[in-house]
C-alpha cells in the first residue's frame, strides 16, 4: 500500500465522530477535554487561506462545542507515514490559520479570549519518530534579550505503532482498537478484533462501513482482489473469507520483503557488481525485516538470537519469514524445514 493510500485509508475512519471521541479520551492525557461535549463535535472546513492568498490544507479539523460560557475547542488531525522535522511549524501555521478564519476581521472577535486548538499528528510509518514535537525545539535562542524564548506550540503525537493501550481503555474503544489492528499478526487476532467491532457497531452506523473498507486495505485484500471490497458487506462475510482474505496478506507482505531485498541490492550493486549485490541485498533485506518482526511480536531479541539471525542462510530466512506469519512462540518460527 502507497503512503498516499495508508494515509487516505486513515482519514476516512476519521470522518467518524466516534472516532475522534475515543482517540482524545483514550489517549490525550487531558482530563478537561474529556468532560467535553463529544456529542456535538462538528467537521469543519480543512482548507484555509492566507492573507497573501495562498492555500494550505490540514488533513481535517473538528469543533468541539463545549457548555455555554466555555470557549469552544478546535481539533487539527495530522495523517503522517513518515517523519517531518518541519511539523511543529506546519501544525503551528495551521494553527494561526485556522484561528485566521475563526475570528475573522471583527475587533470584537479578536480583542476576545482566542478558542485553543489541539493539534493532533498520527503517525502510521514502521520507523520510530525522532523529531521533536515542540516548536521552541526548532529556534536558536539569543543569550539573552526578548530573543532568548522563542514561541511556544507543541504538537501531541500518537504512534499507531508504538503507542501504548492503557489497561483502563475500553474494549469498545475504536481507537484503540485501531492500535490493535496494526500489531496484530495472526487470524485468530484478526478474527478476536473483528468480532469486538461486531459487538460495538450496529450495521446503520456509518463508521461499521468504513471499519469494512479500512480492514481489507489493511490486509492487501483489495490489491490482490478487488472485488473484495464490494463483496464484503458486514463483519460476518469479513469472517468467513477470512482464511482466503489472509491467504492475500501473506502473499503481499513475502512481495514486499523481496521488494525491499532487491532494492536494497541494487543499491549496494552499484560498488560491488549488480549480481552480487542484488544477491547480498535480497539476504539483508530479509535479515532486517525478520528482526523487526520478531521484535514486533516476541519482544526484544536476545543476543543468541540476533547472532543466529546474521548467521544464517538465506533459505533459513527464508523459511523462518514465513513462519512468523503462523507463529505462536518465538521458538515455532525456528522448527525445522517442513
Amino acid at each position: 500500500m502507497s503512503a498516499d493510500s495508508q494515509d487516505a485509508s486513515y482519514k476516512s475512519l476519521f470522518t467518524s465522530p466516534r472516532m475522534v471521541r475515543d482517540l482524545i479520551c483514550g489517549f490525550v492525557p487531558d482530563p478537561w477535554l474529556h468532560t467535553l461535549r463529544f456529542d456535538r463535535l462538528t467537521l469543519v472546513s480543512n482548507e484555509f487561506t492566507s492573507d497573501q492568498l495562498k492555500r494550505r490544507q490540514s488533513d481535517m479539523v473538528w469543533r468541539l462545542k463545549a457548555e455555554d460560557g466555555v470557549s469552544d475547542v478546535y481539533v487539527v488531525i495530522e495523517f503522517q507515514s513518515r517523519p517531518d522535522p518541519a511539523m511543529p511549524l506546519r501544525t503551528w501555521t495551521y494553527s494561526g490559520l485556522l484561528l485566521q478564519q475563526v475570528l475573522g476581521p471583527s475587533a470584537d472577535n479578536l480583542r476576545k479570549p482566542w478558542p485553543p486548538v489541539l493539534n493532533l499528528v498520527i503517525y502510521t510509518g514502521k520507523g520510530r519518530w525522532r523529531d521533536s514535537v515542540e516548536l521552541a525545539s526548532r529556534f536558536w535562542r539569543a543569550p539573552s534579550g526578548v530573543l532568548q524564548e522563542p514561541p511556544q506550540h507543541r504538537f501531541v503525537l500518537i504512534d499507531i505503532h508504538r503507542h501504548m493501550v492503557d489497561n483502563a481503555v475500553k474494549q469498545d474503544n475504536m481507537f484503540g482498537i485501531l492500535l490493535e489492528f496494526e500489531r496484530a499478526g495472526q487470524p485468530e487476532e484478526f478474527a478476536g478484533l473483528i468480532n469486538r467491532l461486531r459487538q460495538s457497531l450496529v450495521p446503520e452506523d456509518p463508521l461499521y462501513r468504513l471499519w469494512l473498507i479500512w480492514i481489507c486495505y489493511r490486509l492487501r485484500a483489495s490489491e490482490e482482489d478487488p472485488s473484495v471490497i464490494h463483496a464484503v458487506q458486514n463483519f460476518e462475510d469479513l469472517s468467513m473469507n477470512m482464511k482466503r482474505v489472509f491467504e492475500n496478506y501473506k502473499k503481499q507482505c513475502r512481495a514486499e520483503a523481496l521488494k525491499e531485498g532487491v532494492s536494497q541490492g541494487i543499491s549496494q550493486g552499484i560498488s560491488q557488481g549488480i549480481s552480487q549485490g542484488i544477491s547480498q541485498g535480497l539476504i539483508q533485506g530479509r535479515l532486517e525485516i525478520l528482526t523487526i518482526q520478531l521484535g514486533k511480536r516476541f519482544g526484544p531479541l536476545q543476543n543468541d538470537i540476533r547472532q543466529k539471525l546474521n548467521l544464517a542462510t538465506e533459505d533459513e530466512l527464508k523459511q523462518w519469514s514465513e513462519n512468523i506469519l503462523d507463529a505462536n512462540t518465538l521458538p515455532d518460527v525456528f522448527r525445522p524445514f517442513n
